[in-house]
């Protein structure tokens, strides 16, 4: 039994060497049926049958470069079209646990418009105040005030100093024993008496 089976496998085996049939077309357009594909016809593509005539395999053409970049394309915006609305789903079930309902979307939207309406109400306001007030105030210290230093510095800086004339008689004085005057104007009658008085 187990002989016959052997020699039965053995005749079988050059069947199955030949079960498949393959299909393709030539340069010159002929549909040609033969047990294997010629290399230069593969890239027009083929068909691989059984002995019976059923289809097996359908093998594509090879695409054009034209054709590639093409499917590139469209592969790239389906997933472009996918992740949008994968993040539009993201987004409505974020609003969904924040609002139950689209009347509390709308009710928060006019709220903050209302409140963006308020802080420029506001902002014109300290504009308006700004422009109507005084030069003097705004830019620096109006027509006939003072430009650059504060009347401090000015007048510090138009401090006079001594006249020549004054002497300082502190080291006579100190001779004497008296307490020194702080200065005396030669050729002065207001000098010389306040001198006679301390003398």
């Amino acid at each position: 039994m187990v002989s016959r089976l052997l020699v039965g496998c053995l005749l079988l085996m050059p069947v199955a060497a030949q079960a498949e049939l393959y299909k393709y077309t030539n340069e010159d357009g002929v549909t040609v049926l033969d047990s294997h594909v010629p290399a230069r016809y593969v890239k027009n593509g083929y068909t691989i049958l059984s002995l019976d005539g059923r289809v097996l395999e359908v093998v594509e053409r090879a695409l054009t470069d034209a054709e590639i970049r093409d499917r590139d394309q469209r592969l790239a915006e389906e997933a472009e079209r996918d992740r949008i609305a994968r993040e539009q789903k993201i987004a409505d079930g974020n609003l969904l646990r924040l609002y139950g309902a689209p009347e509390d979307v709308t009710r928060a939207r006019d709220t903050k418009l209302a409140s963006i309406d308020g802080f420029i109400n506001t902002s014109r306001s300290n504009l308006a105040r700004v422009k109507a007030q005084p030069r003097g105030i705004r830019g620096g210290y109006g027509t006939g005030g003072w430009r650059g230093d504060p009347p401090a510095s000015r007048a510090h800086s138009q401090r006079r100093e001594p006249h020549p004339s004054v002497r300082s008689r502190d080291s006579a004085e100190a001779g004497r024993g008296r307490t020194a005057a702080p200065a005396v104007c030669e050729g002065s009658a207001a000098c010389s008496r306040t001198a006679d008085a301390l003398s």
